[in-house]
């Protein structure tokens, strides 16, 4: 660094500390770094957010002409927050969204480029954004609650500042208008502070390691619950061993245990010492134990944030604390809901259909499909109709029931409101027995608290069914892993059932459309219901396919139409031929032309992109969609595939 850059940066008034730097491609602290993303950021000093400092003299011997170390800001201590938009993971079109939500109310503020990734065949570059945090104030860690993936919050950390160097070949920079030298730095504006800034305060309503007296804390007797949760962190520690992953999976398990200490389920020194021994067998390196401990300091770091949203055990419901001997012995089973025999032989009631043959009372649901097929569309207007007592499907119609509908997807104003008002709805319809609750701020529901905010919320509004769209932004863990599927249904699934409530999860399909939805094997265990929803012909003709029961259904398959004026989604009882004879006229025909297009260009890119752009105009004479087009290209090259394969 130049010294007059480090004289600038002095005069800011940021805590700044050094970290490791990129020399000839790697990280200059001697770690092979199996991941690359960790190289070049990880801190020189252990005890980092105490030793930052703006002093020049310090800042000199760090940063000097002789120096390869990268410099970065602390930015609690600095009063900042950034806004880490990472496009490897859908940041830009992410913050595009989130500028569109907030009605473009994002100031302009400081800017930095960070790291250069290519981005489906285009170099594409990160960015920081800098703005003022206010004194008190504590951040959510992302905006995944409100579905906009790849874009992060830095607060209780440190981010890198230019020149730095990025692992990447890259040097961070300053955005040419957006810098320092410039112009100023921004606050964030009040419709950005409601979704960044936890709403509550922390030294007035917080019981987190900052205001919990320690000796307390460290004499907590752990309950089952917590013992179970640290030894799956344990085991989550251990596994990571890749450095990019390792400081991540640290600080979220650091977290999840802060949140168990928060609540009185288990002591400090218990949770420290089982995490720092599983985090010695995925570190390695000389700086290994400093960044241990950093990671699990017990001021500033993850446990403390995690106790600050405290997790307790079933007393967080205020349930009577169980005393069998202020009880008979019936009384206590029939707490436990001891089944009786003879009540059941008697009830001779029959399932109760919300909509006939798809949707049953106090039965668990999953409706999903392949993205942009209308699922949502499909279930908001099921929603509606049961809500108004209207016709589902042509069906008969039936008594009105209520409706609460989790959506963390569409927007009221605009998604929402349009497609109910096509649908010939109006709010004073709505407003007694459709319940929506947009992008909620609920604890995850694979979480012990999560379940517990959402039978609260049942408790109060009532209803008879719930619809959680989609469940990917109802969950922390990861869809793949079998214990978030075993949590959400200990935790939230449980509530549902035991409580009679029907439930409808909406969910997405994997990268093979027909080997069910996304996720780990035991995501449909706790669902009675398994609905595949396809597409016949666009927007037009849909298959709904049942993949799961555990009542009897008179009919495995319904196929539905969907009409535009008004929208609504009719059950038809054959398929329209007319139109699937000019459609398999057209895929024919655009199947030849890709294929003449091929054997003609057989270098060409055949990329999506690429070779719908060459055959365009093509497609705008057969009348050929681009999503028809996809399906024919990808057959085409799938039968292409085969056949190499064959004659290997």
């Amino acid at each position: 660094m130049s010294e007059q850059q480090i004289n600038a940066y002095s005069k800011m008034g940021w805590k700044l500390l050094p970290c490791h730097g990129i020399a000839n491609g790697k990280c200059n602290c001697g770690d092979s770094h199996h991941d690359s993303s960790d190289a070049g950021k990880h801190p020189l000093l252990a005890d980092w957010n105490k030793k930052s400092t703006g002093d020049l003299r310090t800042l000199n011997e760090w940063f000097g002409t002789n120096t390869e170390n990268n410099i970065a800001v602390n930015c609690s201590a600095s009063g900042l927050v950034v806004i880490d938009i990472d496009p490897r993971n859908g940041g830009d079109e992410s913050f595009l969204q989130l500028e569109s939500w907030l009605d473009g109310d994002i100031p302009e503020t400081l800017t930095v480029f960070t790291g250069e990734y290519l981005i489906r065949g285009v170099k594409t570059r990160g960015r920081h954004l800098y703005f003022k945090a206010e004194e008190g104030d504590q951040f959510y860690r992302d905006f995944s609650k409100q579905g906009f993936k790849g874009i992060d919050i830095k607060f209780n950390g440190y981010v890198l500042l230019p020149p730095s160097k990025h692992v990447s070949g890259v040097d961070y920079t300053w955005d040419e208008n957006l810098n320092p030298f410039k112009t100023s730095i921004s606050s964030l504006s009040p419709k950005m502070r409601d979704l960044m800034v936890k709403k509550s305060n922390l030294t007035s309503h917080s019981n987190g390691l900052n205001n919990l007296n320690f000796e307390l804390a460290s004499k907590n007797e752990a309950t089952e619950s917590a013992k179970r949760e640290l030894d799956k962190q344990v085991n989550r520690i251990s596994m990571r061993t890749a450095k990019g992953q390792r400081n991540v999976t640290l600080n979220e398990s650091a977290f999840i245990m802060g949140q168990y200490i928060g609540g009185g389920q288990i002591s400090v020194p218990e949770v420290v010492e089982a995490l720092t021994k599983a985090a010695r067998i995925a570190y390695r390196g000389q700086n290994a134990e400093a960044e241990i401990a950093s990671v699990l300091r017990l001021t500033g770091g993850a446990l403390s944030a995690g106790s600050n949203s405290p997790i307790y055990d079933i007393e967080f419901e205020n349930l009577e604390t169980l005393e069998v001997e202020n009880g008979t012995d019936e009384e206590f089973l029939k707490r436990l809901n001891l089944v009786n025999w003879r009540e059941v032989w008697e009830d001779t009631s029959e399932e109760v259909w919300f909509v006939d043959g798809i949707i049953c009372a106090e039965r668990g649901h999953t409706i999903y499909s392949d993205p942009g097929v209308g699922k949502s569309l499909l279930v908001r207007e099921f929603s509606a109709c049961l809500a108004t007592g209207k016709s589902v499907l042509g069906l008969a119609a039936k008594k009105p029931i209520k409706v609460l509908y989790i959506d963390h997807e569409n927007i009221p104003k605009t998604d929402i409101r349009r497609s109910l008002v096509d649908m010939g709805f109006t709010w004073e319809e709505l407003e007694q027995n459709f319940k929506l609750m947009s992008f909620p701020d609920f604890t995850p529901f694979d979480l012990p608290r999560g379940g517990q905010e959402l039978k609260r919320a049942l408790e109060i509004i009532n209803p008879e069914l719930v619809v959680i769209d989609t469940l990917s932004r109802a969950i922390k863990g990861k869809e793949n892993d079998n214990d978030t599927w075993i949590d959400f249904y200990n935790y939230t699934g449980k509530i549902l059932k035991s409580m009679g409530i029907a439930y409808i999860r909406i969910d997405h399909t994997g990268k093979n459309s027909d080997a069910g939805p996304r996720g780990g094997s035991a995501k449909m265990g706790d669902v009675d219901l398994v609905w595949h929803l396809k597409e016949v012909v666009t927007d037009k003709k849909y298959r709904l396919i049942n993949e799961k029961h555990r009542v009897p259904l008179a009919q495995l398959e319904y196929k539905i139409s969907r009409e535009l004026l008004p929208l609504r989604h009719q059950l038809s009882g054959a398929l329209d031929w007319k139109l699937y004879a000019i459609r398999s006229a057209k895929y024919e025909k655009i199947y030849r032309e890709i294929s003449n297009f091929m054997d003609t260009n057989p270098t060409h890119r055949n990329g999506l992109n690429s070779l719908f752009s060459a055959l365009k105009d093509e497609c705008k004479d057969l009348g050929v969609s681009r999503r028809e087009f996809d399906r024919a290209r990808k057959d085409y090259f799938d039968i292409q595939d085969e056949i190499a394969e064959f004659e290997e």
